[in-house]
C-alpha cells in the first residue's frame, strides 16, 4: 500500500478505476459489479472507464486482485489524489 509520509493512502480508500475491454457491455459490467459488490460513481471516459466504490469493505488492493480474473478487465488501479500523481510525475527524469 503506497502512503504519503503522514501515514496517509496516496489514494481513496475504497475506490477503484476500471478500464474494461472496447466492446465490453452495459449488462456484462453491470454484471461484474454486482458480483464483485461494486458501484459506478462516475464514468470517466466513454465508453469503457469506470470509478467505482467497493461496497463490500474489501481493500483496493483485493478488489483489483479479483477485477484481474475477468477477460473483460483491461487493468484496475486505486484512485490515486491527483497531487500524488503529480508528485509522482516530477520523480521521473
Amino acid at each position: 500500500m503506497a502512503t504519503t509520509k503522514e501515514g496517509q493512502e496516496d489514494y481513496v480508500p475504497g475506490e477503484i478505476i476500471v478500464k474494461f475491454k472496447e466492446g465490453s457491455g452495459e449488462d456484462t459490467i453491470k454484471a461484474i459489479e454486482k458480483e464483485l459488490q461494486l458501484e459506478t460513481i462516475r464514468l470517466i471516459f466513454k465508453p469503457n472507464l469506470y470509478l467505482m466504490k467497493i461496497q463490500d469493505g474489501s481493500s483496493v488492493e483485493a478488489a483489483m486482485e479479483r477485477l484481474q480474473r475477468y477477460p473483460e478487465v483491461v487493468y484496475s488501479e486505486p484512485n490515486y489524489h491527483r497531487g500524488t500523481i503529480i508528485k509522482a510525475m516530477e520523480m521521473v527524469p
